[in-house]
């Protein structure tokens, strides 16, 4: 008979193998088209032509709350069966994922932040507009007092140049 076969994840940067990693659980890509198809979709992954096994290691599910008999396989082992409706969710090996794991993202404070720094430039804005005339008459008064101090000079006289 054949030895225990080799096992490693389908997930695209995942390194587990069930050498490197001997002691992690290997589920089997469900082989029904529909399901199946879910799995590859949520790997970020082509799904084959072939029938090929294919397998998912359990950092990729929350085994407390995917497995239906956790508590019986936990104390008894055996067979693994999971919920129906399961497929991977965390995907903490691929960092560009929009989101590695299932953890919410908080988007109010997000929202508050991005609004203060709208109004914050709204109201530097605003204050601008307000201090343009003042800033136009302070350059106006300048000029003319800088002209003011300048002695007149009559432009049909010539000036010597100095080479």
């Amino acid at each position: 008979m054949y030895g225990a076969q080799n096992k490693w994840c389908f997930v695209p940067c995942c390194t587990s193998t069930s050498v490197s990693t001997p002691n992690k659980i290997f589920i089997s890509v469900p082989l029904e088209y529909s399901r199946r198809r879910n799995w590859f979709k949520a790997a970020r992954r082509d799904m084959p032509k072939s029938k090929s096994t294919f397998y998912c290691c359990e950092d990729h599910f929350n085994l407390e709350e995917d497995i239906e008999n956790f508590v019986r396989y936990k104390l008894m082992g055996g067979k693994i069966i999971l919920k129906q409706t399961v497929v991977p969710h965390r995907f903490d090996c691929q960092p560009d994922k929009k989101r590695a794991s299932n953890v919410p993202v908080r988007t109010l404070p997000v929202k508050r932040a991005r609004k203060q720094l709208v109004d914050e430039a709204i109201a530097e804005s605003e204050k601008r507009q307000q201090n343009l005339p003042l800033l136009v008459d302070e350059a106006i008064t300048e000029s003319y007092k800088i002209q003011q101090n300048l002695p007149f000079t009559n432009v049909e006289e010539p000036v010597p140049v100095l080479l």
